[in-house]
């Protein structure tokens, strides 16, 4: 395809390569944020801010039985309540369409893989744009962070006590400070990709 003739089927494309390369570097990151040490490390960050009223070794088994649910949908400790299970079994199948999309995007590649077809500086200003979407949703963040589950968990079981073990494991904190990683390692690839050649760009 030519990428100087601007057509209807050329745009498309144009839209369908800067689309791949956001997703699939949100995507990227997401996956080494739910890496259990990532998960730890923030989670003592977070802690720092707002000790949680459990144990520590009770938040550890928390999390552990949370990525069991998430990773092997298995519910060993049975330490979570009916209601933050359901929420939980809810995130894990949001997590496997994440994973699907990502599937779908690489495989891609062999399809749609032609070089050259977008400026630099379209990239620039598409990543810019995101970033600073990034720090107005940081900002406002319990406002997005609502918004963000009546999206995606519109049944509406996701709603805990501050004293539930959901919460005092991941606490706002942490969402937030996973939030921030997320934009900032997001923009690092998207980056990295951009000047290595990676995901159709050009250098």
């Amino acid at each position: 395809m030519a990428p100087g003739k601007l057509t209807f089927m050329n745009v498309i494309y144009k839209i369908f390569l800067v689309a791949r390369w956001v997703v699939l570097s949100y995507i990227f990151v997401i996956f080494l944020l739910v890496l259990p040490v990532s998960v730890r490390v923030v989670q003592m960050l977070a802690y720092h801010f707002d000790p949680p009223t459990i144990s520590f070794s009770q938040t550890q088994v928390a999390t552990t039985e949370a990525e069991n649910i998430l990773f092997a949908n298995q519910n060993t400790a049975k330490i979570f309540s009916a209601a933050e299970l359901s929420h939980l079994q809810d995130v894990r199948q949001l997590f496997i369409w994440l994973m699907v999309a990502a599937g779908v995007l690489i495989e891609s590649w062999w399809i749609v893989s032609e070089r050259g077809a977008v400026s630099p500086f379209t990239y620039k200003i598409i990543a810019g744009g995101l970033f600073l979407l990034g720090i107005v949703a940081a900002v406002f963040f319990p406002f997005f962070f609502e918004a963000f589950h009546r999206v995606f968990f519109p049944q509406g079981n996701y709603e805990f006590a501050m004293n539930s073990f959901l919460i005092q494991t991941f606490p706002p904190e942490f969402w937030l400070l996973e939030w921030i990683l997320w934009q900032v390692g997001a923009q690092v690839t998207m980056q990295l990709t951009r000047k290595f050649g990676i995901l159709a760009l050009r250098k």
